[in-house]
């Protein structure tokens, strides 16, 4: 195992300490199945299993992936503990058995990547981003404009600008030049939340409803509606289609919703009341996010460590975020895929230097490494250059 250890930042503890740190950790006996998805055919190939990504003690949150497809979640020990240990596995590496990226993390909870792939970090009364060198940079801090708990979620723009909670009946609001304030009071125990800047929307996860906010364009929100019933909402994430994946806590399990608010099915990670050890400490589910090869896998954290379960709609990405192989894609309005250098080189044909080539008439979007997206009709394709 390894330590993630930036020598300019002296509160995180050296790679010697991670043996001491974690040799109380015990581990209980897990079972092969970890859960259970009854999710439509639109959503999830029948028979589709839910896998065991990395099986740990104690309750674990935060589920991101990175562009290269290395999930990382934190592990929360107790609230007396500031050594919260973010760990990261590849789950497309089976000799990955991942590894401690962060070991004294302040209480790291709730984690995004932003625009340009910094991990963003919720921690003890602030909020840090991470560099792909691991370099940390603190965006924002309790007392500098507003004051703040533990931030627990937050959802950023394309323009960097995010909204957070804290657990509390407050939402936060940072633009993009780093002023943040209050712009709401009245919430119900504000936990994970989602912001659509295409739809101009904001889904906050707060007690007994995933609520509606409509956003201004200085940050501000109005008019929270109902959007779907959840009893216990924690974090959750979002497909390409709009469809909701809500964490329920106490229950154990993520509800999913289509655009308009209807339920489609639910993932089972541990049954209610059951608190089964096998299936983790307490049976609890919190957050979760979208990765893997094609960007079909929702990765899932509760309790007893990390969970996939394919799935057949990729994840929605911030507009304009590069995906790994070097494309660009924007799932807004299905196929929209682009590489860098692309040229039209006839009517039907756009091709790139990276490899990549699209058939605006055979509606077969296919690059050089043998994968293909095939879209419904080829007015859904359309070209966007990549920076």
């Amino acid at each position: 195992m390894s330590v993630f250890f930036p020598r300019s930042h002296a509160s995180y503890l050296p790679v010697f300490c991670l043996t001491a740190a974690l040799a109380g950790f015990t581990m209980p006996a897990f079972a092969q199945d970890p859960g259970t998805a009854t999710l439509p055919d639109s959503l999830m190939a029948p028979g589709t299993k839910v896998v065991w990504v990395k099986k740990l003690a104690y309750y674990c949150e935060g589920a991101v992936v990175d562009k290269d497809g290395t999930l990382y979640f934190d592990q929360h020990l107790s609230n007396n503990e500031l050594n919260w240990p973010v760990w990261k596995i590849n789950p497309s590496d089976l000799t990955d058995t991942g590894s401690v990226f962060l070991l004294k993390s302040d209480q790291a909870n709730g984690m995004m990547y932003d625009k340009d792939w910094n991990l963003v970090m919720c921690q003890n009364k602030k909020i840090t981003r991470f560099a792909a060198d691991g370099t940390p940079t603190v965006l924002d801090t309790s007392g500098n404009g507003i004051t703040y708990g533990q931030a627990n979620d937050l959802s950023i723009s394309s323009t960097g600008a995010m909204y957070f909670t804290d657990l509390g009946t407050n939402i936060y609001y940072r633009d993009a030049t780093g002023k943040s304030k209050t712009v709401y009071t009245n919430a119900r125990s504000a936990n994970g939340l989602d912001w659509i800047e295409e739809k101009n929307e904001l889904y906050v996860h707060e007690s007994g409803y995933v609520k509606r906010y409509q956003v201004a364009a200085d940050g501000s929100i109005s008019n929270p509606t109902n959007f779907a019933p959840v009893s216990n909402p924690d974090g959750g994430c979002i497909d390409r289609d709009l469809n909701s994946y809500v964490a329920n806590y106490s229950e154990g399990k993520f509800e999913v919703f289509n655009a308009a608010g209807t339920k489609l099915g639910e993932i089972l990670i541990s049954p209610t009341g059951n608190y089964d050890v096998t299936r983790g400490v307490m049976g609890n589910a919190d957050n979760c996010d979208f990765g893997g090869p094609d960007g079909q896998t929702i990765y899932m954290t509760g309790d007893g460590g990390a969970y996939s379960l394919h799935l057949k709609i990729p994840g929605r990405r911030i507009p304009g975020q590069a995906s790994a192989s070097g494309l660009m894609s924007d799932w807004r309005k299905g196929i929209i895929v682009t590489g860098k250098n692309i040229t039209r080189t006839s009517g039907l044909w756009i091709g790139g230097a990276d490899g990549v080539r699209f058939s605006h008439q055979g509606i077969i979007l296919q690059n050089l490494n043998g994968r293909q997206i095939k879209a419904a009709n080829d007015r859904s394709i359309s070209v966007v250059i990549a920076k």
